[in-house]
Order: structure tokens, then sequence, then C-alpha cells
């Protein structure tokens, strides 16, 4: 089962955009909407093709924003 997960966070006027992968699809459409629609000044992918979950729980979230 091909499993995708979109999240965005948002500090003052930065947005993060985050996409969680559980398989190794290569094409993100839903992130590339979401590049479109916010501008995020972010965007990360989780998971395979992207950093790994132990890494992206390691960082320390404000520094997503810098």
């Amino acid at each position: 089962m091909f499993q995708h997960n979109r999240f965005s966070s948002r500090k003052k006027s930065r947005i993060i955009a985050i996409e969680v992968k559980s398989n190794a699809e290569r094409y993100n459409s839903g992130l590339a909407a979401i590049r479109n629609m916010y501008n995020p000044y972010a965007t990360l992918i989780v998971g395979r093709n992207g950093m790994s979950p132990e890494e992206f729980l390691s960082i320390n979230p404000n520094k997503l924003f810098e």
C-alpha cells in the first residue's frame, strides 16, 4: 500500500512543507501543489528518496525556520 502524508508548519510568516513517504515513488505531485499554493520557505521529504525519519526527528524544529 502506498502511503503519503503531507504536513505544514508555520512560524510567524514562514511555512515549511513536509511530505512523509512510505514508498519509493519519486514524483511528489502533492508537494508540488503545496509549493505552488503557499510558496513555502522550505520543503522536506521524509522517508524514501529523502531524509530518514530518525534524522528528521533529531532536528530542532526551530532550525527549520532559520
